[in-house]
Formats: C-alpha cells, structure tokens, sequence
C-alpha cells in the first residue's frame, strides 16, 4: 500500500537501498517461480531494519509494485505472502484497486498477476550485485539469506575495520 505524503524517517539513499534490496529478493523469488514470505523478505532487508507487519515494509512493498507495473512487468508484490495462507496481505489488493486492477476476487487476480509476474521474471537471473553508471554506482543487490553472504569466508580471509582482541582459548592456545 501507498500512504499518500508518508514520511518514512530514513534517509532517502538508504531508503533507495533497502528498496532495491526488496526487489532484488522478489525477483529472485519469481525467477524460481516461487514465492517469499514477509517475514523472510524483512529478514533480507539489510540496509534498514523493518519488521515483517511493519506501514514501513508496506509502503516500501507499495512503491516496488507500482513502479513495477507502471514498467510492464505486474505487481511484483504478488509473491510476498503470509506465510498463514500463502496470499498477500489486505495492502496488496488496496494497492491493486488504487492502480484500477479489478481484484474483486482475491484468489483469481492472485493468480493471474503471479503468473504474469513469474512468466516474467521466470528464469531470469536477480541483477548483477553492483550496478554502474555514469555516475558512479547505482545500486547493490544483496545475498538473500545469511548463509549466501557468508558463503566462503574463513578465519584465513576475513576481514573487518575494527577487530576485538581474541583469547587464546579462540586461538587454540
């Protein structure tokens, strides 16, 4: 849903970022045809902190869908459900009705839109991680689970700016 003159308090680049990140997420879940659940999509945020039932993720989910559709490509939101029912939230179809789609029946818009949304995007590869442009970098696309970005790393070639002093027992003294 869109909340018209919505303040959402975060600073815009970081509100571009975890927007992209969101997206990135949901294209990953209908390149496999699948879907994700808000739960899993907030826990894929990493830019900001939002909570699965929380006006932020929905208004950020409003304005993902409606560009999405102004593009041609259907309300990507479709595959964001609850995980009770597998069917997205009342904010989806208030959405739907405000963009003038006919969701009447909650199931059968569902099911054409997620279709239409996975023919789409089925197959289709997430976008690349860093994006460049003229300008500089345009955007980042994130792993979508913890393992994924960890994925690799060792004690050998992990790296961090500010590194606490180990134990010996941690160094296997």
């Amino acid at each position: 849903m869109i909340r018209e003159n919505y303040e959402h308090g975060f600073p815009p680049a970081d509100w571009e970022a975890a927007k992209e990140e969101a997206r990135q997420a949901m294209i990953a879940a209908a390149s496999r045809r699948g879907v994700i659940t808000y739960a899993e999509l907030a826990a894929g945020i990493h830019t900001l902190q939002l909570e699965p039932w929380s006006t932020h993720l929905a208004h950020m989910l409003g304005e993902v869908s409606t560009a999405e559709r102004e593009a041609g490509r259907g309300m990507l939101t479709v595959v964001v459900v609850r995980k009770s029912d597998q069917v997205p939230g009342a904010g989806f179809f208030e959405l739907a009705r405000t963009l003038g789609c006919d969701a009447r029946d909650r199931l059968g818009f569902c099911a054409t839109e997620l279709a239409k949304v996975h023919e789409t995007w089925a197959g289709r590869a997430a976008e690349p991680a860093v994006q460049r442009s003229a300008g500089g970098l345009r955007s980042f696309r994130f792993p979508e689970s913890e393992s994924a970005l960890l994925a690799g790393i060792t004690a050998e070639n992990a790296h961090a700016d500010l590194l606490a002093d180990p134990s010996d027992r941690e160094l296997g003294f």
